[in-house]
C-alpha cells in the first residue's frame, strides 16, 4: 500500500534552482512523480536565464506548468517559428510537434508526461476473461441509496 505524502514543489524548486545556477549546463531537473512502469511523470525543471532545452520531438501528451519565472515555447510553423511565452502560474499543453524551450529569465517548470504506453508495455497481462454469471444467479439493484462509506450493519444478537 503507498502512503499519500504530499511533495513540496517549491522546496523542490528552490533546490533545483540552486544546483542550476552551480552547473556549468545552467539546469537541474528531478523526477518527482512516476517514470517507468508508471502512467505519467512529473520531473520539475530548473533553468536559469537565457538557457535552452534544444529542439526535440513532442511526447505524446504532456503539460508544462511554469512554478517560478517565465520561458518561451518554440515550433517550427510554415517558413516562420511561431513562439508562446508561459508565466509563473501558467500551464501549457505541450505541441507533440518539435519544438524548443529557453528560459526568459530563471525558471521552473514542472514537466507532466503521459507514459501510459510504457505502463501498458510494463504490466503483466491480463487475467483471462471470466464468464459472467448467469442472469439468475445475478444480484438485483436496490432503489436505496447506500453513502459510498457506509458499512454494512451488523443483524442484532440473537437474530436468525
Amino acid at each position: 500500500m503507498e502512503l499519500m505524502e504530499p511533495i513540496s514543489l517549491d522546496t523542490i524548486a528552490n533546490e533545483l534552482h540552486l544546483e542550476a545556477m552551480a552547473s556549468p549546463s545552467k539546469r537541474a531537473a528531478r523526477t518527482v512523480q512516476g517514470g517507468t512502469g508508471h502512467a505519467l511523470r512529473q520531473t520539475v525543471i530548473a533553468l536559469c536565464a537565457g538557457t535552452d532545452l534544444s529542439d526535440h520531438e513532442g511526447p505524446d501528451e504532456a503539460t508544462l506548468q511554469v512554478l517560478k519565472g517565465r520561458v518561451r515555447i518554440t515550433r517550427p510553423q510554415s517558413d516562420t517559428l511561431a513562439e508562446t511565452v508561459v508565466d509563473m502560474g501558467e500551464i501549457l499543453l505541450v505541441p507533440r510537434t518539435f519544438h524548443g524551450l529557453r528560459a526568459v529569465n530563471d525558471a521552473v517548470i514542472l514537466l507532466t508526461v503521459s507514459m501510459a504506453e510504457a505502463a501498458d508495455n510494463a504490466r503483466p497481462p491480463a487475467e483471462e476473461s471470466r464468464p459472467l454469471p448467469p442472469a439468475e444467479e445475478a444480484q438485483p439493484l436496490t432503489s436505496t441509496p447506500q453513502s459510498p462509506l457506509s458499512t454494512p450493519q451488523e443483524p442484532p444478537s440473537g437474530a436468525a
